[in-house]
């Protein structure tokens, strides 16, 4: 798509529901364009869309997009769409979510944020330390940030802008974008600095291997502007084999297990709850970092952070203030907290990598308690080729519940269910539900102190909380 490409008024989005297809209709909702789309599903960002004016269908038909002079689609959607087919057929442009943003990011410096795990979390940290240091970012990511959405409403008096936030369509000429691996969308980018924080089997039903997802960051770390600069993590070993492939460009490593550029070292759980650690480049100590984050693999994410925000030309002690005032992304370790020491902990893992790295902040962050998980599987695909692993997760919990897998775009006949994950793993107190209202009760039953109920899945799995929450409440 040829960058100057001049968007016409009125545009379609199919799958407009989704998280970054919602921010991109906001921004050009704001920018002056007529905005219409479609989507299947009823939750509150379509609430929030219709609220602040976009009309929505909640079913697809050719007849929706025929005021149309572009339509837009997210990578969830299937081609033989009849939406898209229309389009194709009436000769109506077709963007993708990424060429979309990449357009509107035409004039900025752009910084992609991008790795298997973490991306959302840095991508929205360093949006916040941007907004704070006053540089007036634009900010796309995959999560909704509290921090993100008060900075904003600080300084506007607008109804686009909701308490907790993802996208924000600043002046200034640094735009801060997750850059998501899926069907190859971020090989649509054209970033001035790159940041790959971890590369793992994942979104195999599209790669087919975890070779050709290296080979794809790989042909994603050439797309870096000549005069960028490409941070990767050095503990991860895929991440810097890209690093090792591209040596003629100018990188920067973290670590928190090895000397490089930025390292981490001297982690310390603090008595508030929180997370202090030392910052190094190359082998000058900074100063210490203090965070509300949980967990070794967020003191990853946060140096990561910091070694841009410092090439972006924020000062180390603006970066500390706003570091030390981020709570977190919603359903990235969301705690709520019940007497007698019951604790509710929601968050989105669904991979075999975050998963372990979740229970594993959990018993940190609250040793010697009880661990209740209940997991919803995310897409069937993904819990066939990586069954193995997804086996060998939950060996350090007390009980695992099992509810019906997220199918999201994929039909059962793609991969295996729920019933065969509970069938392969070997954990003495594993249970399949047959529904989200099962679970709940079980979840709840008999509930003892010291105990944490763990809530894990990027699908519809969070709609648990607020019901376990009232249990929770009535019992009190």
């Amino acid at each position: 798509m040829n960058k100057n490409f001049k968007l016409p008024k009125n545009i379609f989005f199919i799958g407009i529901g989704g998280i970054h297809m919602s921010a991109i209709a906001k921004l050009l909702l704001q920018r002056g364009h007529n905005i219409i789309g479609t989507d299947t599903s009823q939750t509150k960002i379509i609430e929030h869309l219709k609220s602040i004016g976009i009309k929505i269908y909640s079913n697809h038909e050719e007849k929706n997009v025929k005021s149309a002079e572009l339509v837009i689609f997210s990578s969830a959607i299937d081609k033989n769409n009849p939406e898209i087919v229309f389009a194709q057929k009436n000769e109506i442009p077709l963007m993708s979510r990424a060429q979309i943003l990449n357009a509107l990011c035409d004039e900025k410096d752009m910084v992609a944020i991008s790795g298997s795990h973490g991306k959302t979390t840095i991508s929205s940290l360093l949006g916040f330390i941007l907004l704070q240091a006053k540089h007036e970012p634009l900010i796309m990511t995959g999560g909704l940030s509290k921090d993100i959405g008060q900075a904003i409403n600080i300084e506007k008096d607008s109804l686009f802008y909701r308490n907790e936030e993802n996208m924000y369509d600043g002046s200034g000429k640094i735009a801060i974008i997750e850059a998501d691996e899926y069907k190859e969308a971020f090989l649509s980018y054209s970033p001035m600095h790159i940041l790959i924080n971890n590369i793992d089997a994942d979104h195999l039903d599209y790669f087919g291997s975890k070779n050709a997802i290296i080979d794809s960051f790989n042909d994603f770390a050439n797309s870096l502007h000549e005069s960028g600069t490409l941070f990767i993590n050095k503990d991860s070993i895929e991440a810097n084999e890209i690093g090792l492939k591209n040596n003629q460009k100018k990188i920067e490593y973290y670590s928190i297990e090895k000397r490089t550029d930025w390292q981490a070292k001297k982690i310390t759980g603090n008595k508030n709850d929180t997370t202090s650690f030392e910052v190094y480049w190359k082998g000058s100590k900074l100063g210490i970092i203090t965070t509300n984050l949980i967990g070794r693999h967020n003191v990853t994410n946060i140096i990561g952070c910091v070694a841009v925000a410092m090439q972006l030309g924020i000062g180390f002690q603006q970066i500390q203030s706003a570091i030390q005032q981020f709570q977190g992304i919603d359903r990235r370790f969301s705690i709520y907290k019940h007497p007698n020491d019951v604790i509710v902990v929601d968050d989105y893992a669904h991979h075999p990598t975050e998963i372990k790295a979740t229970i594993a902040a959990t018993k940190t962050k609250f040793p010697g308690y009880k661990i209740i998980t209940c997991f919803q599987p995310h897409t069937f695909s993904r819990t066939q080729y990586l069954l193995e692993d997804f086996k060998h997760s939950f060996e350090h919990v007390n009980q695992l519940i099992i509810v019906p897998t997220f199918a999201a775009r994929e039909t059962e006949n793609q991969g295996i269910n729920s019933k065969k994950l509970h069938e392969e793993i070997v954990l003495e107190n594993c249970i399949l539900a047959p529904s989200i209202e099962f679970a709940t009760k079980k979840i709840t039953e008999n509930i003892t102190s010291k105990t944490v109920i763990l809530v894990l899945g990027a699908g519809d799995i969070y709609k648990l909380i607020p019901k376990i929450n009232e249990i929770l409440g009535r019992q009190e």
